[in-house]
């Protein structure tokens, strides 16, 4: 009975905190019981695959693809499904599903965040062109 005196006495600004915290709890069983559905054993489905397909089974490959549908699969049956092709049909075939079992922000390079171009501090790693002169050291500290 003290938890719904307290939101009482808070006002109607418990509400809008009610509703973010229904939404969080949402979220977050939600997407565990997603990530939970897209464990597997990858190491060993890899080695089953790759047994079926030196054995020339690529049928049964796909199908073992099929069978466990999660992104590594769909990926991996994609490139299967253009066996036969060239190398370049193949990788492209690949690249599409990889895209399309990724979450959008993922699958647009505009997107992506440039974590190689902006740094919020100094590279101290690597002298920068500018270190080598002596005239203006300062220079040294500004980011790539």
């Amino acid at each position: 009975m003290f938890l719904f005196e307290a939101f009482q006495l808070g006002g109607w600004g418990m509400y809008p905190i009610l509703l973010i915290c229904l939404i969080t709890i949402y979220l977050t069983i939600d997407r565990t019981t997603y990530l939970g559905k897209c464990k597997v054993d990858a190491d060993r489905l890899i080695s089953l695959i790759r047994s079926q397909i030196v054995s020339g089974n690529i049928r049964g490959a796909i199908t073992t693809c099929q069978a466990t549908p999660v992104p590594l699969t769909k990926i991996i049956a994609a490139g299967l499904n253009k066996a036969g092709g060239s190398e370049h049909d193949i990788q492209q075939a690949m690249d599409e599903e990889a895209f399309a079992s990724c979450p959008r922000w993922k699958s647009e390079p505009a997107t992506w965040p440039c974590w190689e171009t902006w740094r919020p501090w100094p590279d101290f790693s690597e002298p920068s062109p500018a270190s080598s002169s002596h005239s203006e050291p300062w220079l040294a500290l500004t980011p790539r």
